[in-house]
């Protein structure tokens, strides 16, 4: 079960995550006289992890409950965010929630969305 902030605002549907690697921050300084450069390590990147998904209710207001509690949550502050295999990652803001229109599905409600998180430090 997936989780962010010990919340589980995601568990009403199927959803997945796509995590990135990281990139070395570097400085290159060519050396006088010699072959070829020299490397300076100035620490890592952010982790940029993505989520896509389906919120899922019995009615398009409790639907809209769902995705304002999610909205809630784009507030620029971190936490620990737990994926749908149960992987913890620290330090994690959300950086933007897209949702797709409203949908009839079946007897119940549904909107797709997709979720960009930043880990800042690894």
């Amino acid at each position: 079960m997936s989780s962010y902030r010990g919340q589980n605002l995601f568990g009403s549907g199927a959803h997945q995550f796509h995590v990135g690697g990281l990139t070395l921050k570097h400085m290159l300084h060519e050396v006088p006289g010699g072959r070829g450069v020299r490397i300076s390590a100035q620490g890592y990147t952010g982790r940029g992890i993505t989520q896509t998904g389906d919120l899922l209710a019995d009615t398009p207001e409790q639907l809209r409950g769902l995705m304002d509690a999610v909205e809630a949550c784009l507030d620029g502050r971190v936490g620990e965010l737990r994926d749908e295999i149960g992987r913890l990652w620290a330090n994690v803001v959300m950086l933007s929630w897209e949702p797709a229109p409203m949908r009839a599905a079946g007897s119940r409600w549904a909107v797709a969305y997709r979720v960009q998180w930043l880990q800042l430090t690894p």
